[in-house]
């Protein structure tokens, strides 16, 4: 599975387990598991060391907009509880 996908598929995931939560603790504790530091996200994310630079150039962006979209259902989860 190349990066791209990787991230595709963990923005999906976080999309169908953030919607199971049912506490703000839980949502807050799964969003750092998918973009802390040591997240799923970051993780993914490192693998850009061994890409190409058109690659890099994509991934790049990429990784960022998950980031965002992570940010923002965890927003929308928590004014949702």
């Amino acid at each position: 599975m190349n990066l791209i996908n990787q991230l595709d598929h963990a923005q999906s995931d976080f999309s169908e387990r953030v919607a199971k939560c049912t506490h703000v603790d839980e949502v807050l504790k799964l969003k750092s598991q998918f973009i802390g530091k040591k997240g799923t996200v970051a993780t993914i994310l490192a693998g850009l060391k061994d890409a190409s630079l058109e690659e890099k150039r994509e991934l790049g962006p990429k990784g960022n907009q998950v980031k965002q979209a992570i940010e923002a259902a965890t927003q929308e989860r928590i004014k949702s509880i």
